[in-house]
């Protein structure tokens, strides 16, 4: 009888241990104003709720991080309940504040919430006053001209390897593996792929860049267009992850800081001339229609969209997400030598939404994505349905 005992408690044990193993758990976070903008002196209220399956969670710690920008941390716990908990803050200069959550066990152990999911939000306070912090230098002109003047001594000299693509395209897309000669040490790298019987003078181009890491370019398939993928770093494609994961431990480790002190030994001055030369090459391509160029990129890759679009004035349309390469502020906080570039560019290029534009599109506009339009006289290409 006592065994049957101890087997039940077991089994129930078990199946109560699986049952809390099959939730999933994700954070719900929110605004008290849907826009999630503010004013300067005005409460934010961050607002979250543990759930579970979907179901609010009562009685879970969640520890959270605070961060205003240009502010101070502050760090914290709340307890989840029925009803959202809510944090508050407020900002009195320009800027961004955002807090996010852990939650945890009864032992302080980690609780996993759903892989993608959101674990935080963010609000803006009075965005369109944000200005740039730095001031150009007075011979910024100058030194870039002696650059791009390197670079255009150099021959392109491309070399362009078959590459496979992927089984549902073979016989739509045709890929290569390219190398393009350039100032700075390093070539450009990165994946071309295109429609198969891609005509003279016939497709745009698509000029990608990657976000901070080390990693091989990408083969990105478009419709309707010709993809030129670029690596960061002019180090070569497909090779196994751990050929990226010693290079990141090793000779770029910490590559973001070197030479930050002097602007021509500064790693980021590569990085840029590699960022102008894939440019160059692009405009090599026989199918391109000599007209319609977009360069486009997320954080490290949206910094150095703005470049390829401010030094190069070559691109019809800059997409860039989240650039990693620009910090405009208010108040006096030097920005990263990384940022001065990019957001010296775009304070000469950028454009304020129009004003009868709606607060909530103001709002995706700062926070997620940018964009600009360098001024030349080049056709502006509609992006829709590249990307």
């Amino acid at each position: 009888m006592m065994h049957q005992l101890r087997l039940v408690s077991v089994v129930t044990a078990l199946l109560a241990t699986l049952s809390l193993q099959a939730q999933v758990y994700t954070i719900k976070a929110t605004t008290d104003k849907p826009e999630a903008i503010y004013c300067k002196g005005e409460t934010i209220q961050f607002a979250v709720q543990f759930l579970a399956d979907g179901q609010p969670q009562a009685g879970t710690t969640l520890k959270y991080s605070l961060r205003r920008d240009g502010h101070e941390t502050t760090s914290g716990e709340v307890v989840s309940a029925a009803e959202p908990t809510v944090i508050s803050t407020s900002l009195d200069t320009p800027g961004w504040a955002y807090v996010m959550f852990t939650p945890v066990d009864k032992e302080g152990k980690r609780i996993a919430i759903k892989e993608k999911s959101s674990a935080g939000v963010g609000a803006m306070v009075d965005p369109l006053e944000l200005t740039y912090a730095g001031n150009c230098p007075a011979d910024f002109d100058t030194f870039w001209a002696q650059q791009r003047a390197a670079l255009d001594a150099i021959p392109l000299n491309p070399r362009l390897e078959p590459s496979p693509v992927s089984k549902d395209r073979e016989g739509k897309f045709v890929a290569f593996d390219v190398k393009v000669d350039c100032a700075g040490g390093m070539p450009v790298s990165g994946y071309l792929v295109m429609p198969v019987g891609a005509r003279p003078k016939s497709l745009p181009v698509v000029v990608s860049y990657h976000g901070a890491g080390v990693r091989s370019a990408n083969k990105g398939y478009r419709d309707n267009a010709i993809n030129f993928d670029v690596n960061a770093h002019g180090i070569d494609n497909g090779q196994p992850a751990e050929f990226y994961s010693t290079l990141a431990d090793n000779e770029l480790k910490g590559y973001a800081h070197r030479g930050k002190n002097d602007r021509d030994q500064f790693y980021f001055k590569g990085m840029y001339l590699r960022v102008m030369r894939a440019l160059d090459f692009a405009k090599s391509l026989p199918e391109w229609n000599g007209r319609d160029l977009v360069v486009i990129g997320g954080s490290q890759g949206g910094g150095q969209a703005i470049v390829a679009a401010g030094l190069r004035s070559a691109s019809d349309l800059v997409r860039f997400r989240r650039a990693g390469a620009q910090r405009p502020r208010r108040h006096p906080r030097q920005a990263p030598p990384q940022c001065r570039l990019a957001e010296t560019l775009c304070s000469r290029e950028r454009r304020r939404p129009h004003p009868r534009e709606c607060p909530r599109r103001q709002n995706r506009r700062v926070l997620r994505q940018r964009q600009f339009r360098p001024p030349h006289p080049l056709r502006e290409l509609s992006v829709h349905g590249l990307h």
